[in-house]
């Protein structure tokens, strides 16, 4: 992109062939031009360089961390902007389409407008866009802020420098196609492997049915009734056992639920041809575990120097220091153990425990230590292993996880399906660059898929309120139960589901077997990004699969589709029925809170007018 740039005082005026703009820095110094692309400004224990080439990066060079530098970007006040947000650690419900002006009132939106990492700003009248995003991965705690009619970008150094210290590199980028301007943040991600991209997990995994409750007894059950389904036994590759396998948080102790060990459930897995996973918490400790009372040196603490126990687990819950030398032979220990009696699979859980504390045995930055806990189980396991990142900054897994976690947890709730479909429409163009996206669980339970008349957990009962977690009723119908189904498969990334399988009925096995049968490492993309809170219209496309078309009705009442289609020839997933449409027009009204699910066909097939 070719950029035009004017010095104003102490303002940098840019205009980028549609729209003009304006950059801002605190502390503001003296501009001098060093080259065509490039400028540079000195102020107090602070230098500015912004380079203006394909995009706009700019770099902070700080000498101490006695304050936090701001690049604020101003647009034209005649822009009605939406801005697009994400929490650094998803289940916090404040991800997706956010409003920053008051009357603009859309399903879904919030008025959160602050985000961590990046950003999104865009018009969606004027079809124009401004993209900020810190150069991952981060070494600080960068946050981006939309307030007073601008942009603001704070550099953060979290830990004291002797020297001139380089800050986290900031991109601004402008353009009209939001996904465009997304994908290219994203391709500057470190990249897994090219030979990852197309690995994804299909399995079935304990937690969401039986929690903490799980035996040796309920996975040999299920792995038999998986094997013994025609349509899934083939597909399912890893069978993975998640909390409750171990006596506590901490202590990592084998529960008598499996019978004191490990090694026959491995072998029941292995023998039925599949490969054994596992879940584990290594950075949280139980406060009445043994490692907590009786080695509490081993556990960081909070910016005042005291052991701090957060609530849940056994008296509440400590966190693990995973830079005390003694904490990392633990970890050694009871990954390469889990390693070499079988398990091939790792879902590591609660790392954002690690951000909440302060004082470390040998770190300055919260990230770094974060970085250690996770090299240490990566280098304990292998590359060979499959490693899931979960409750774990997004920013934070680079180059060590496979998969990462991109919403919070599922549940058979309809506040949960809303709420995990904001936090995707934040994160969906990360999939296959930095990590392959793990959206949570395939769940499929419901009245009409298993003839078990108690199938969900008991949770206390709260009133519904949309994105808040397990509130209201349980999914009742099936068209909840697809819509769920539909945003797993369009993910594009793991696909694992948590019923328990050996008590779906046909119906409840068959849409397994269709979600499995249809899954490809392609991600869908939004085509209605930014016209609320939730895009209702996604497409997939790419070498691993045939087109898909996904509409969605996230509301309470009927709505009306039209949409122009590049074919006419279509399989209805869900319904199971050929569709031909004239001219590409598909138009239909699409009952409350349901999916609509079509694979094109090819064009010279000879299907019937709807």
């Amino acid at each position: 992109m070719k950029y035009d740039i004017n010095i104003i005082g102490d303002k940098l005026s840019v205009f980028d062939g549609i729209q003009k703009f304006e950059l801002e820095f605190s502390p503001a110094g003296t501009w001098t031009v060093a080259n065509d692309n490039e400028f540079i400004a000195a102020a107090n224990n602070c230098t500015w360089q912004v380079n203006f080439s394909e995009t706009i990066r700019i770099k902070c060079f700080q000498k101490s961390s006695s304050n936090s530098p701001v690049c604020s970007v101003i647009p034209q006040k005649e822009n009605h902007w939406r801005m697009l947000i994400h929490h650094p650690i998803f289940g916090y419900f404040q991800s997706g389409i956010s409003k920053t002006e008051k009357n603009d009132e859309f399903f879904g939106c919030h008025d959160y407008t602050e985000a961590p990492l990046f950003t999104l700003l865009y018009d969606k009248d004027a079809k124009y866009g401004i993209f900020g995003g810190f150069q991952a991965p981060t070494e600080d705690d960068p946050v981006l802020i939309y307030q007073n009619d601008r942009l603001d970008c704070r550099f953060f150094q979290t830990a004291p420098q002797l020297a001139e210290c380089e800050l986290d590199e900031l991109i601004i980028n402008t353009g009209k196609e939001p996904v465009a301007l997304l994908d290219y943040y994203g391709d500057t991600m470190p990249q897994i492997p090219e030979q990852l991209k197309n690995k994804i997990i299909k399995g079935w995994n304990s937690w969401d049915y039986f929690f903490q409750t799980v035996t040796f007894e309920d996975v040999e059950r299920n792995v038999k009734a998986i094997k013994n389904t025609p349509g899934i036994c083939d597909e399912v590759e890893y069978i993975i056992i998640d909390d409750g396998w171990q006596n506590g948080y901490g202590d990592w102790e084998i529960s008598s639920r499996f019978h004191d060990e490990l090694e026959s459930t491995v072998k029941v897995i292995k023998n039925a041809g599949y490969k054994p996973g596992i879940w584990v918490a290594p950075f949280i400790a139980d406060y009445y575990s043994k490692l907590s009372l009786r080695h509490p040196e081993l556990l960081a603490r909070n910016a005042d120097g005291n052991y701090e126990f957060a609530a849940g687990g056994n008296g509440g819950i400590g966190t693990v220091d995973p830079t005390h030398p003694e904490a990392e032979k633990m970890l050694k220990k009871l990954f390469t153990y889990l390693k070499e009696i079988g398990f091939e699979y790792f879902k590591v859980d609660f790392v954002k425990y690690l951000m909440r504390q302060s004082i470390f045995h040998d770190s300055k930055r919260r990230m770094d230590m974060v970085t250690k806990g996770m090299k240490i189980i990566r280098e304990s396991i292998g590359e060979d292993a499959f490693l899931t990142g979960c409750g774990m900054p997004l920013y934070s897994g680079y180059g060590i996880v496979n998969a990462q976690r991109i919403a919070g947890d599922i549940s058979t709730f309809w506040s949960n399906i809303l709420s995990s479909a904001r936090e995707i429409t934040a994160t969906f163009f990360m999939h296959r660059k930095a990590w392959i996206n793990d959206c949570d669980f395939l769940l499929i339970r419901n009245p009409q898929t298993t003839d078990e008349e108690k199938f969900n957990p008991f949770f206390v009962p709260a009133p519904y309120k949309a994105f808040q977690s397990r509130s209201g009723k349980t999914i009742e119908n099936m068209n909840e139960t697809l819509v769920w189904a539909s945003i797993v498969l369009l993910c594009g990334g793991n696909i694992i589901n948590s019923d328990d399988f050996s008590k779906l009925n046909e119906k409840g096995i068959e849409i397994c077997r269709t979600v499995l049968k249809y899954a490809a490492a392609d991600r869908a993309i939004p085509l209605d990004l930014f016209e609320s809170g939730i895009p209702s219209r996604w497409i997939r496309q790419g070498k691993n699969g045939k087109t898909l078309y996904a509409f969605f009705n996230w509301e309470d009442t009927p709505a009306e589709i039209h949409a122009e289609l590049a074919g006419n020839c279509f399989f209805n997933i869900w319904e199971k029925k050929n569709l031909q449409l004239a001219d590409g027009i598909f138009h239909t009204e699409i009952p409350p809170r349901s999916a609509i699910l079509l694979e094109m066909q090819e064009q010279n097939t000879n299907f019937p007018e709807s």
